[in-house]
């Protein structure tokens, strides 16, 4: 669902990254990940792509302009995932056009949460094969610094 105080990435925040950049293709082939504390015209994070792993528990909402981002992930194939925002106590993944979108889940104590959903942080590992292995570690007050949803993409 758009809303007008979103705003998006535009393209001028993201006119190095391009194929054909030197600076970024001199380091090899290899895994790309991406964070985005926003969400942009296009991302569906509503939780009914493909293979869904972990927890909505509100609506996905974004700007209400499309700046090209996302589709400049898909089209240079490079992205694996992208850890998206800014839902609180969203923590959940989801296949969206080839690319991982994940939540992080709500990791702050400054910000609204629901009752008894423990907070929690996504931790990103990638390996030298290129794989990368993402999983949720719990609080201590809640969730007795469980390690949940893990997953390899």
């Amino acid at each position: 669902m758009p809303l007008p105080e979103y705003d998006t990435v535009w393209t001028c925040q993201y006119t190095d990254y391009n194929p054909s950049n030197p600076t970024i293709r001199d380091f090899g082939p290899g895994t790309s990940l991406s964070g985005a504390g926003l969400k942009w015209k296009g991302q569906d994070c509503s939780g009914t792509g493909t293979n869904i792993k972990g927890v909505k528990q509100e609506g996905s909402y974004t700007s209400g302009v499309n700046g090209g981002l996302f589709s400049s992930f898909a089209v240079n194939g490079d992205v694996k995932m992208v850890n998206v925002g800014h839902d609180h106590v969203n923590d959940f993944c989801a296949n969206m056009a080839g690319i991982r979108l994940c939540y992080g889940g709500g990791f702050g104590y400054h910000a609204y949460n629901t009752a008894g959903f423990a907070r929690r942080a996504r931790v990103m590992q990638i390996k030298e094969d290129g794989s990368i292995t993402t999983w949720k570690r719990l609080d201590a007050s809640l969730g007795n610094w469980a390690v949940i949803d893990t997953e390899t993409i």
